[in-house]
């Protein structure tokens, strides 16, 4: 899978190889339009650098859906993606 150039996508993309957690961004037959499928845990997650008009549309997509809004939400996000099974 190739890394996204969007540098909040590529964030959530290195966190979730690094834990290795199962995902994929062509997220499900369904084609949500949403930018990572956690398929173990059936969760979508949305990552926005910016406040977007378009993101309650994408939010109604789908019924689990995490929206990571901001740098700093992206970055404790992964932060928390990251930590050790033990910290957990």
């Amino acid at each position: 899978m190739q890394r996204p150039s969007d540098p909040m996508e590529r964030l959530l993309f290195d966190a979730l190889t690094h834990a290795e957690i199962p995902f994929t961004m062509d997220p499900h037959p369904d084609n949500l339009g949403l930018d990572f499928y956690l398929p173990q845990e059936e969760v979508y997650v949305e990552v926005k650098q910016f406040h977007s008009d378009r993101i309650a549309n994408q939010m109604a997509r789908a019924p689990n859906v995490i929206a990571l809004q901001g740098r700093g939400a992206v970055l404790m996000f992964c932060s928390l993606v990251q930590r050790p099974k033990d910290e957990k």
